[in-house]
This record gives C-alpha cells, sequence and structure tokens, in this order.
C-alpha cells in the first residue's frame, strides 16, 4: 500500500480534501467524458466528503476567466481558441500559473458572477449543463486562505 492510500485510509490526516475535474464532453474522435462518469465522480467524491472543483466545458474556463467574462454556451476548443488571444497556452503547462496570476482576483470575480447566472430563482447549479461554469475559484481561495 502506498504512502498515499495509507494516508488516505486514514483523512482525519487532511484538513482539505479536493477533486479538480472537467466536463471535457465526448468528441467523435476520441477522448471526453460520459455524462455518467463526470456526474458518478462528483457524487462519489462528495459522498466521501471530498469538496469538488470542477469545470465546464473545460478546465481552460477558468484560465480564460482570468482575461474576460463568457456566459454564453462554448465548445472546449473555442475556450483554448480565445485563451491563445491573451497568452501562448499549450496544454499542462508549467508556466500558466505565473503568467495569470496577476489576474486571479478578475478570474474570481468572473467565476462567481458566472455561477451567480444559474442561480436564478433558486435554481441549483447543474455542472453537466451548465456551461460555461467552473468552481475552481472555490478551491483556490481555500489555497490563497492557506498561504503563509
Amino acid at each position: 500500500m502506498s504512502d498515499l492510500e495509507k494516508a488516505l485510509e486514514n483523512d482525519a490526516e487532511f484538513e482539505h480534501k479536493w477533486i479538480v475535474i472537467d466536463r471535457d464532453e465526448m468528441r467523435p474522435n476520441g477522448g471526453g467524458h460520459e455524462v455518467e462518469n463526470f456526474n458518478g465522480a462528483i457524487s462519489s467524491a462528495k459522498a466521501k466528503g471530498i469538496q469538488v472543483a470542477y469545470s465546464n466545458p473545460s478546465f481552460e474556463i477558468w484560465y480564460l476567466l482570468h482575461f474576460e467574462y463568457r456566459n454564453s454556451p462554448i465548445d472546449r476548443e473555442v475556450v483554448i481558441k480565445e485563451l491563445k488571444k491573451y497568452v501562448d497556452y499549450a496544454k499542462n503547462s508549467r508556466t500558466i500559473y505565473q503568467e495569470i496570476l496577476p489576474l486571479q482576483k478578475v478570474a474570481i470575480a468572473n467565476a462567481k458572477r458566472l455561477k451567480a447566472t444559474y442561480e436564478v430563482n433558486g435554481r441549483i447549479l447543474n455542472p453537466t449543463i451548465d456551461n460555461p461554469s467552473t468552481t475552481v475559484y472555490e478551491l483556490v481561495e481555500v489555497l490563497n486562505g492557506l498561504k503563509r
């Protein structure tokens, strides 16, 4: 059993537990996730007391919100295309965090504003269909609160 598996067995060792996932719809040429997998991951995590930071349609919507507010449905490829207008983005970039960090407060405000558009009239959030949406900002706020 790995150290991580041992630690997860006794989650009392962790003050915070999070999973970060994105919707990433199935694509004709392969890749992506079935709706059931996305919903199942969220449900399973919550049942285990794990907080979920999700993005729909892809994690990159969180990056794009650093530069612009977007509240109309968007495809993952379009998100990346739009993002590249602002930054030289490549998947798994090791520098993206530092590049966009100065705009983090803008992204948090944009993500909260976006979330509020779905919560009108007592509507419950639906991560599967709320496109675009992200709750990554909730994890970022927790991490920012842990900085010393």
